[in-house]
């Protein structure tokens, strides 16, 4: 982009330079009355600004020390053991010390009901159902669930509930933590770090404030009603002047939404205008008393010149470093129309490329940890070099959820989707089948034809096998070495047997050409040996299968153990069988 002079640091320093030397002969009181009541402007709007974006940085924080709380505390092996046992001392001696680890409020555990166990900021507290609240029922039901909320003893802040998991996957409870903004000590500590005075609203009422009159917090007063109207009714930020008890304000108020969507609180932070303008006055006041100084003033002036154009370059280099040092949750603000403000649009470009890339990342890790292994990184949203990078991260992704000789599932994939559908299966009570297949006589195939024939066969298997599922939900994985397995939801065990059937005899039905080659060998030589001479027939295979409505109080891996036996009854009744289990009996097909 071509850049003008006047933008230019050339143009920002040579021609304020002589315009000021200029309004200095001719008219230097006014000349600096104006410069310092807008400079003093400035300084107002870019303080609200940048208190804003402190502000909304805070609340972002906030919610991310909720989630990393949260789920690094559902993932720690003794707490589970202690919720799995409704020991609300133990959980509470185990995280005793983690809310200030992580700079969370309180951390809150229920069992799988969503009845409370232990709450940190109310120990004695425990056995009231917690179900109804959004981030607990989201966990019960095996989210991540976060949002702004108010209740009880807490009557504002922000709070993420991780379900807990047993070592088998179930859902034993919930924990909740969760950053409260409605006691007098955050609010000190938000004054302290944003400089400007910071009141807490729930719907029109002050909760929290940091305002004082006569010595006392001034809770309990209403906020002005056509800002209410703006930021509660219309969910709209308001930045402007704002009368607080008889005083100005210069004001930002923004809105919180609940789970619903609903404005129904608000945080204002502001500074009364009353200082500003004192200080405004005293700026005019020392311009004033400076212009007696003549061209002396010129050079005080170009040195706060050349500051102004510095500035952005300071905050500019401020905030690289902290990106290069791994923040990238860092915005650059940088609003220049020169190069400093070009260089830093093209770094916060090159940082929301980056966090747009880990987004990918995150949310296809997510996705196949929960069995949706078909999801991939879009690389269409990046270009250049970053797609590239993005193509590779997919690869590797590849390489960790499928097999890499069939291209099938592999069992890690298998387990977590199995798992959903077990979960989903005792939702919609609907019967669950698992097919698991197992070769015939592969090992001794694959000593007489070798390793690379060995390979196209369980390639041709694993083709035939899909060839014969005729939905998207049903999924097939390698098992073992030459075991496969399927997974068909909502399947009775009429249709399951169907389909093992029909995959039975298309296996039955392949033939491979170093086989067939070899079963003419074997005739030319006369081999009489029955037992060789079938184990150069086509390849067959067993299939196991097992079909259940799942149930609260039974485990996927009792579908598992079921359709292995049924494939151990149909090996040891010959080759080329289905076997089904259905409650106690095994059924030889």
């Amino acid at each position: 982009m071509k850049m003008t002079f006047f933008k230019s640091f050339r143009g920002k320093i040579i021609f304020p330079t002589m315009l000021v030397l200029l309004a200095l002969s001719v008219f230097t009181s006014f000349y600096l009355s104006i410069r310092f009541s807008a400079f003093t402007g400035n300084i107002v709007q870019e303080k609200i600004a940048a208190n804003a974006n402190s502000l909304n940085q805070y609340l972002q924080d906030a919610e991310s020390n909720t989630v990393a709380a949260a789920i690094s505390v559902a993932k720690d092996p003794q707490v589970i053991q202690a919720v799995g046992r409704r020991d609300r001392s133990g959980i509470l001696k185990l995280v005793n010390s983690m809310p200030e680890i992580y700079r969370v409020s309180y951390l809150t555990f229920t069992d799988a009901k969503g009845v409370a166990i232990a709450r940190t900021h109310e120990p004695d507290t425990f056995g009231d159902s917690l179900v109804g609240i959004y981030n607990i029922d989201g966990a019960l039901e095996g989210r991540v669930s976060k949002s702004y909320a108010t209740g009880g003893t807490i009557r504002l802040g922000i709070r993420t509930g991780v379900p807990i998991r047993d070592s088998g996957g179930r859902i034993i409870g919930a924990v909740s933590a969760g950053v409260r903004f409605d006691d007098d000590k955050e609010v000190e500590r938000l004054k302290e770090m944003l400089g400007t005075e910071v009141t807490i609203f729930l719907e029109d009422k002050r909760i929290a404030t940091t305002i004082t009159r006569h010595g006392s917090r001034v809770v309990g007063t209403t906020l002005e009603s056509r800002i209410a109207k703006t930021v509660l009714g219309e969910g709209q930020e308001y930045t402007g002047n704002a009368r607080i008890l008889g005083e100005d304000y210069m004001s930002y108020y923004k809105p919180i939404f609940n789970s619903d969507g609903q404005a129904f609180a608000a945080i204002f932070i502001g500074a009364p205008l009353a200082e500003m303008k004192s200080g405004a006055n005293e700026l005019v006041r020392s311009g004033l008393a400076m212009s007696i100084i003549g061209l002396a003033i010129a050079m005080v002036l170009q040195f706060l010149i050349i500051a102004s154009v510095s500035r952005p370059i300071s905050t500019l280099s401020r905030d690289t470093t902290h990106i290069a040092a791994g923040h990238l949750g860092l915005n650059v603000h940088i609003n220049n129309e020169d190069e400093v403000g070009q260089l830093g649009k093209s770094i916060q470009e090159v940082v929301l490329i980056i966090r747009k890339l880990i987004e990918e990342i995150n949310t296809m890790i997510y996705e196949h940890d929960h069995g949706n292994t078909d999801y991939c990184i879009d690389i269409d949203r990046f270009e250049g070099d970053y797609r590239i990078l993005a193509a590779n991260i997919l690869d590797l992704a590849v390489l960790g959820i499928r097999d890499q000789l069939t291209g099938l599932a592999n069992r890690r994939s298998f387990d977590n989707r199995l798992n959903i559908e077990w979960i989903r299966g005792i939702r919609e009570k609907t019967a669950t089948s698992l097919l698991i297949i197992d070769l015939d006589n592969f090992r001794h195939y694959n000593d007489t034809f070798g390793h690379h024939q060995g390979d196209a066969v369980l390639k041709a298997i694993s083709m035939a096998i899909c060839h014969c599922l005729k939905r998207d939900v049903d999924y097939v994985a390698r098992w073992g070495s030459d075991k496969f397995i399927v997974l068909m939801p909502s399947t009775d065990a009429r249709g399951a047997l169907s389909v093992a059937e029909r995959i039975r005899k298309e296996i039955e039905m392949i033939e491979f050409p170093d086989q067939k080659d070899h079963q003419i060998h074997q005739a030319s030589q006369g081999h009489a040996d029955n037992q060789k001479a079938a184990e150069t027939e086509n390849l067959t295979a067993c299939i196991g299968v097992c079909s259940q409505i799942p149930m609260k109080n039974t485990s996927v891996d009792e579908l598992v153990i079921n359709a292995d036996e049924a494939l151990i009854k149909a090996k040891e009744s010959g080759k080329n069988r289905v076997a089904l289990k259905n409650e106690k009996t095994i059924a030889i097909f």
